[in-house]
């Protein structure tokens, strides 16, 4: 939660509103000249879905697995009940519990 995440009482809204765009705003403003990789291990110690079950809604199909991580690209790698690798680009994903 916030208050944890800052130590104590959470910033004002409009104050907290005004650094997350701020800091989205620098981050559009590298991203051409750095891409995905400058970002990669960031994401990858922040990874929610790492390890846990999935399932993600396509536009052609369902596929449901365990999520394994991102690729190189930032594209989800979920691993089927087949034991296939399937590279996630796009998709409605939900986490079910275990």
């Amino acid at each position: 939660d916030l208050a944890t995440a800052v130590g104590g009482a959470p910033p004002p809204r409009a104050s907290l509103a005004v650094e997350v765009i701020a800091a989205v705003a620098e981050l559009f403003a590298r991203y051409p000249a750095t891409g995905f990789a400058a970002y990669r291990d960031e994401w990858r110690a922040a990874d929610y879905l790492k390890g846990r079950r999935a399932r993600v809604d396509r536009a052609a199909d369902v596929i449901a697995g365990v999520a394994l991580g991102i690729d190189g690209d930032g594209a989800l790698i979920l691993e089927t009940e087949t034991g296939a690798r399937e590279r996630v680009i796009s998709g409605d994903i939900s986490v079910r519990a275990d």
